[in-house]
């Protein structure tokens, strides 16, 4: 992977049962910490912001906080 400055991850777990998504996104957390490294995750499962930083809605083609 070598280092990037950022992760792009788009619906890493959208084939995923719930305890394997959160599993995937601590991972995707713990990877960003370690290495400091941003990560960009796209995701239409709402209870996964419980585990992010920050999160952002696209509505008609804008980004909303």
């Amino acid at each position: 992977m070598g280092s990037p400055l950022l992760l792009l991850a788009d619906e890493p777990t959208s084939a995923l049962d719930a305890e394997r998504s959160e599993a995937i996104v601590q991972l995707l957390a713990e990877v960003t910490r370690e290495f400091g490294t941003a990560t960009l995750m796209i995701t239409h499962d709402l209870e996964q912001l419980a585990l992010t930083q920050g999160s952002w809605r696209m509505v008609d083609g804008r980004l909303e906080e």
